[in-house]
């Protein structure tokens, strides 16, 4: 069974802090890239533990220059640098039986979630035929494109509640909270422009 681990940082365990913590230059990154590889590689020893033999990372955060070498489990092939065209077997094919995203977060604009944005911080809203989502869901769909469903999610209570809203079932590790309540989140689409959100 071949698993592909998509990673990003800001639903990593313990990571609440755009300025301090997320930046590549920021004054906490090495220990940001430490948790990141704790809750990156716990997810690869359950993808082993449930049957996979090969797993694929592809790490999406900023550069793609996040996963510690040294560190990564050794049975895991790492994809660096976010080059925009993978052949496989690194990239997305059919060969791929299930997609984990591991330190994930809710889409731009959810109040009360834990550094929301989608790709960029410019970003205000996407949508997919019509459906309004974030990276969770463009990226799922990428994938299920490709026959691989979303098998795990990590990150935070709203990156939990927008999967579940949007994909179904899935095994989710919600890993932190945010302290503010979260606001519903919707969008008014019509004839696959997006008209309003609130």
């Amino acid at each position: 069974m071949k698993i592909y681990v998509l990673v990003d940082a800001e639903g990593i365990s313990g990571v609440v802090n755009n300025d301090l913590q997320v930046k590549p230059d920021s004054p906490r990154y090495e220990e940001t890239r430490r948790l990141f590889m704790s809750d990156l590689n716990a997810a690869i020893e359950g993808a082993l533990d449930g049957g996979a033999d090969e797993i694929v990372v592809y790490d999406m955060h900023y550069w793609g220059t996040n996963v510690i070498i040294g560190e990564i489990h050794p049975k895991a092939r790492v994809v660096l640098g976010k080059p925009p065209k993978i052949e496989p077997p690194a990239g997305i094919d059919e060969s791929i039986d299930a997609l984990f995203m591991v330190g994930y977060h809710a889409m731009a604009e959810v109040e009360g979630a834990l550094l929301s944005h989608t790709y960029t911080l410019d970003m205000k809203a996407l949508t997919l035929n019509g459906v309004l989502m974030g990276e969770i869901g463009l990226e799922a769909a990428i994938a299920g494109c490709k026959g691989a469903p979303l098998a795990l999610l990590s990150g935070d209570d709203a990156a939990m509640r927008e999967a579940e809203n949007l994909l179904g079932d899935f095994e989710g590790a919600c890993v932190k909270k945010g302290t503010q309540p979260l606001k519903r989140f919707e969008a008014k689409v019509e004839k696959g422009r997006l008209l309003a959100y609130w």
